[in-house]
This record gives structure tokens, sequence and C-alpha cells, in this order.
């Protein structure tokens, strides 16, 4: 293609986008997650100035990008062929230090910018250099997310020039493939000891954590009044509730992947459960169990406007038909978990299936899970060689073999008394997310206990799936820890630097609804300001 050979060797001499243009404010790499690396707050610090930081969009943000930008729907155009993005190891995919472009990702943005520009191309019809000199005016703002500088206009008229009847198409692979479009500036600029963002990295930051899209024309235009505190409050608030008050499409989709990333839920697609062991188990089930997380998040934290507490106790799901029978209770529509199948977001059924392998349940995966994700607390890795559990065999239950092998062998109990003990609190409840009377045939032992971090420390007992929802729903440090995740995908970077960096925010999150923490992350000393 014509066009795609005079884009790349325009780009290659630095003519439609020079990251050379960032680097003077450009921070030094960060050492990505699982990595020494030093943390952006020191020991007790509290709202804090984040690092300057330079966010490669993620997938969905590119695609929702290229949409906005070119006002293409779906008809228009299928979506960018880009490989799946790293997840973090708080399991987000939008981690800053994670979001690389390496060569292969720049032949497949290639890719994408040519196979939209031709779409693009084809439609606008323009042919005319001052037509072609009028389309970088209209959309290079949208794309660059700010006005365009006079060096970044006259670059684009040389390439409207070179590349003639292909103009459009160029200029909008070009685009594309710019940094400018590719990366989220985070990086401001000098003011006093740190460094201000100005009112369009603003925009963008709210456009991208309340819509997951670039900001539009009408926000761009407010941009430079985002700097003062009491607009970017009223602005956070438009974009992500309507005149009533009720979540926006755009908001409530952003809140709902927060949530499925906080649950680790990426797995849950393609999980699958051992036929002899589980035969109710089959996709039509699975898929299910993932629109009943989805409807369960929704009420809660949407609809119903939760609190961390309701969150990890409410008792009521919403059940179709395919589960209403798999569970054997309720009637499609609003239902009431029955006694025994514990409460909250930790007992649907889709959360439990996927802290379990395919055979048995895993307490020392549900009582880790509880541990750094509902109480952040630390938990050291396994070691490499770690051998796996042994399958279930008809001699002992899940606990027996899993007491065996960790409580009593002095090198794992260290880590396994915090984990193992909460996870028992589930075992009524199986691999498959239903509720099971027998375990091999054994009565279940449900009884456990949130063990204190120091050795020799009160712990705090209970019995069954439904004690422990209780105990964890009254826990302030469940609801600072649920907080925390959303800070963590609020700003891209380790759950550890967000809960610092958003600690004021945080401080209030166990009374109010868990919505409004974002609301409050707009307004945080990070947002605004980075440390130089």
């Amino acid at each position: 293609m014509r066009g795609a050979s005079i884009v790349l060797a325009l780009l290659l001499a630095g003519c439609v986008g020079r990251l050379e243009d960032l680097t003077p404010r450009r921070p030094a790499p960060r050492v990505p997650d699982g990595e020494t690396r030093p943390r952006v707050c020191a020991p007790g610090a509290r709202d804090v100035a984040g690092p300057r930081l330079l966010r490669r969009l993620t997938r969905e943000e590119l695609e929702a990008s290229v949409r906005a930008v070119f006002d293409l729907d779906r008809d228009a155009w299928r979506g960018p062929r880009l490989a799946p993005d790293p997840a973090s190891g708080d399991g987000y995919t939008n981690h800053a230090d994670r979001l690389r472009v390496n060569e292969a990702y720049a032949l497949q943005l290639r890719e994408v910018g040519e196979e939209v520009g031709a779409i693009v191309a084809a439609r606008a019809g323009c042919a005319e250099t001052s037509c072609a000199e009028a389309f970088v005016a209209r959309v290079g703002r949208r794309a660059y997310r700010r006005p365009l500088t006079d060096a970044e206009r006259a670059r684009y008229r040389e390439l409207v020039a070179v590349a003639g009847d292909a103009a459009i198409e160029a200029v909008v692979a070009a685009m594309i493939q710019s940094p400018h479009f590719l990366y989220r500036s985070e990086l401001g600029a000098p003011d006093g000891r740190e460094a201000r963002l100005d009112g369009y990295e603003l925009a963008t930051a709210l456009a991208y954590t309340f819509t997951g899209a670039p900001p539009d024309d009408a926000l761009l235009e407010r941009a430079p009044s985002l700097t003062d505190r009491d607009t970017r409050a009223r602005v956070a608030r438009e974009l992500a509730l309507d005149d009533a008050g009720r979540p926006r499409p755009a908001f409530a989709a952003e809140v709902l992947r927060f949530a499925r990333g906080w649950l680790g839920l990426a797995s849950l697609d393609n999980l699958g459960k051992r036929p002899d062991r589980f035969p109710a188990w089959t996709p039509e089930v699975r898929e299910a169990l993932g629109r009943e997380v989805d409807a369960f998040l929704t009420r809660v934290l949407l609809e119903e406007r939760g609190t961390v507490a309701e969150l990890l106790s409410s008792r009521t799901t919403t059940l179709d038909p395919v589960l209403a029978a798999y569970y054997g209770w309720g009637a499609p529509g609003l239902a009431e978990r029955p006694e025994g199948w514990g409460a909250g977001v930790l007992a649907l059924g889709g959360v439990l299936a996927v802290r379990a392998t395919n055979a048995a349940t895993s307490p020392t995966q549900r009582g880790h899970f509880v541990r750094t994700h509902v109480l952040c607390d630390p938990i050291e890795p396994p070691p490499p060689d770690l051998p796996p559990i042994p399958e279930p065999t008809d001699a002992r239950t899940t606990r027996e073999r899993y007491e065996r092998l960790h409580a009593e062998d002095e090198f794992c109990q260290g880590c396994h008394r915090l984990m193992d003990p909460i996870g028992f609190g589930f075992e009524r409840l199986d691999a498959d997310g239903r509720l099971r009377a027998l375990d091999n045939g054994f009565s279940i032992d449900d009884s456990g206990a949130i063990e204190s971090l120091d050795e020799g420390g009160p712990a705090r007992p209970f019995v069954g799936a439904d004690e422990l929802a209780a105990l964890l729903a009254a826990d302030p440090a469940a609801a600072r820890c649920v907080g925390s995740f959303g800070a963590t995908y609020a700003y891209g970077l380790s759950r550890a630097d967000a809960e610092c960096l958003a600690s004021g925010a945080l401080d209030a999150v166990e009374e109010r609804p868990l919505v409004e923490l974002f609301l409050e992350l707009a307004l945080t000393r990070h947002f605004e300001r980075r440390a130089l």
C-alpha cells in the first residue's frame, strides 16, 4: 500500500509525532512489578504526588479512542488485532509499568493504522489538499487530546503534500501510530518542587477514568478550567452520573471492569471442570455464572450504591433460568440465598469456581484471595518448585488433606496458617460453586479463623461462609483494601503505591458508596500533581 510506505518513511524520519518531543520531561523508566524497584511512597507517607508517567493506552482504551476520534462503529470497523495486554500482580491490564511497546506491538499497531486509514479515507471522499488539511485540523485535536502545535501542523501538512491522493489514509495511519495518540501524558510542567498537570492532561485523565475513552470536544473545550479543583469535581460527577444521580453506562462499564479485575475473573470465560466430578458443569452454566457476577456487581455497586460491607454481605443475587436450575433454589430474577450458601460477592458461584481446581475445592486459593484482596495482608509467594496438591481420594476430606500437607509441615505452616483456615470456611461450597452436603462421603468441617499476622496473636473464629462474610463486612481493613484496588485501577500503579497516593480518599470509603471513591480519586494530590 502506497500510503503505508509513505507513513513508515515519515515515521522513521520523525515527521508525524516524535517520542523525542516528550523526552525532556519523561521520567526514568520504572521497573516492572515483580522485580525490585523503589516504592513511590516512603513508609508512613500519605497523599503524596506520584511519579510522572507516559501511560500507553490499553487495548480497550485504544479501540475506544480510535472509534471516538474517527467516528467508527462496529459495523464500520471490527476492532484492533492486538495481543492481549499483560496483567499485573494486582490483576489489572492497565499497569503503567507493564504496557510496553516492542517490535511486535509496533507492527500490529501499524496494521491497525493502515486498516483504519483505508476505512476513513474511503468514507471521507477527500482528495484535495485543502480538504485533507481541514481534516487534520478537525481530527488532530481529538487524536492528541490537545491542540496541535505549530510544528505538528507543519509536519502533517508535509505529509499531506507528499501523500497526494492517499493523504487521508496516510494522516490517519500516522496519527494512530503517533506517541501523542498512543500514550496518555501525565508529565505536567514544573511548578515549584513538583510538576502540575495541565488542563488537557487532566481532561484526558478524567475521560479515561470515568468513561474508558478519550475526552470529547465538549470536555476539551473545558480543559483549561480543570486545574480548578471545584470545576474538576463537578466535571467528574457529570462524567460519572446523569442528572438523576444514576451511573452513566460508560462509567458503569469502568466500575465493572475494576470489580472483575479485583475478583480475578479473567479465567472464568474458559474455565473447565472434570466431567467425572462435575457433570453438570457446561459452557452454558459457565456463561450464566459470569452473568450472575455482573448482575450482582451492577445491582449492589451501581443501582443500590452499596458500600464495601454490602458488597461482601448482600444475601440476594440475580438468577436466570440456567442458574435457578443449576443451584436448585430460587426462581429467575432477584432471589435470596439460602442459609449455608454464603453471602456477598465471595459466595457467588463464578467466584468460587475460579478459586478451585478442576477437580476439587482449594482452601489455599480461597484463603489467599481473602488475605490479599479483601484484607490486603502480605503473603509471601510460594517457592517455584512446590509440588501440586495431590488429587482428591475417597480416603480423606479436602480439609484433612490440606491440614496434613500444610499445618503439619513446619516449612509450610508459617504462610498457610494465614490462608487455609479462612478457606476452610468455604468448604461446603464446592469447586463448581454449588453447596455440597458431604466431601468424598465424609461430613464437612467448615469452621475456620482469621488468624493474626503475628503468630500467637488473637484469632477471629467463625463457622461457615455466612459467618466469614459477616466478619469481613464489619472489618474496616476490608473496606480500605477493596477501595485501594479501585485506586490501583484508576491510577495504573501497584496497589501498595495507589493506597498511599489515595490515602485521604480511602479514609472515608468504609461509610460511603464504593463508586463515590472514584469521584474522590479525581481530587487527590496525585491526580493533578507529580513528583519531580
